[in-house]
């Protein structure tokens, strides 16, 4: 669809596209609960980019509200129209340093009674790497709605685990991710890539934090780890009092169970005969 129809084509249907434009940019205000907020776009976009920032302007309203409705029900949240709190879309030229990945990023911040979202979009890492893009941004997207929903107060509660294998399950992109992570380190043993839940998070650790909901998927099934993730969302991020109300483990029996799941995975995928790993990133 074009957003810029040309005048040639007739007023009738320049009228109907800039309404169906507005219909697709705008769905919460038609569709929204009240107590609701739509999420926006910054518009003041002035940069080196204005090309790519044309094209993603006009695509990711789309995008976002279809991404949100996939994404809520591979992961189980309950799907509302809006946020509970302000989300920003906001184009940018560059990637602070310490982000996860180039291409997107969430901030946030809490003030006082307050709490917003910025969904950062990096136009300049888009523009060498548009194919990786719809991932990323569904895994950022993903950070994005587990805070919304489980709010300011819950937000500290959460550990990186569960956010990173949250988005990484629900991003789509756990396979492709240890494999790739166990055929950059082919020569090392299954243990190399397990540093525990608890450990201070480095790269690798996306691999074992996937895995983790992995073997909940395994072992409780998909309505089993819909349900530990709505129960971790309604506590507030107490993550062993959901396990232990949905999955009847405790942490130290998951972390234990986890472990074991997430290394015989990697053991599986070394000892495939032709494996070589994709060449694709990780993430």
């Amino acid at each position: 669809m074009t957003c810029h129809p040309e005048r040639s084509e007739g007023s009738q249907r320049f009228k109907f596209l800039i309404l169906i434009t507005a219909f697709i940019t705008l769905p919460v205000f038609v569709f929204g609960d009240s107590d609701r907020l739509p999420w926006t776009i910054d518009d003041s976009y002035n940069g080196s980019y204005q090309d790519t920032y044309n094209k993603l302007r006009w695509d990711v309203p789309n995008f976002l509200r279809q991404s949100t409705i996939d994404i809520a029900g591979r992961v189980g949240l309950d799907f509302q129209e809006g946020w509970s709190s302000p989300l920003i879309v906001r184009f940018v030229d560059s990637t602070p340093a310490g982000m996860e990945n180039a291409l997107a990023y969430v901030q946030f911040q809490i003030s006082e009674d307050k709490f917003w979202q910025t969904l950062n979009i990096n136009l300049s890492a888009y523009g060498q790497d548009p194919f990786n893009f719809q991932k990323v941004f569904e895994h950022e997207l993903l950070h994005a709605m587990l805070n919304d929903a489980v709010g300011p107060d819950g937000v500290p509660n959460i550990p990186i685990w569960f956010h990173e294998g949250l988005a990484v399950y629900g991003a789509e992109q756990g396979d492709q991710m240890v494999r790739s992570y166990v055929a950059q380190y082919a020569q090392q043993p299954a243990e190399f890539f397990i540093n525990g839940l608890e450990s201070l998070h480095t790269g690798l650790d996306y691999a074992e934090d996937f895995l983790a909901f992995a073997y909940i998927h395994q072992e409780h099934g998909l309505t089993g780890l819909h349900n530990f993730i709505r129960e971790v969302v309604s506590r507030k991020g107490d993550i062993p009092g959901a396990l232990s109300y949905t999955c009847s483990e405790d942490w130290d029996t998951f972390q234990q169970k986890a472990r074991t799941y997430a290394l015989e995975k990697i053991k599986d995928i070394k000892r495939e005969p032709r494996f070589r790993g994709p060449a694709d990133k990780p993430y």
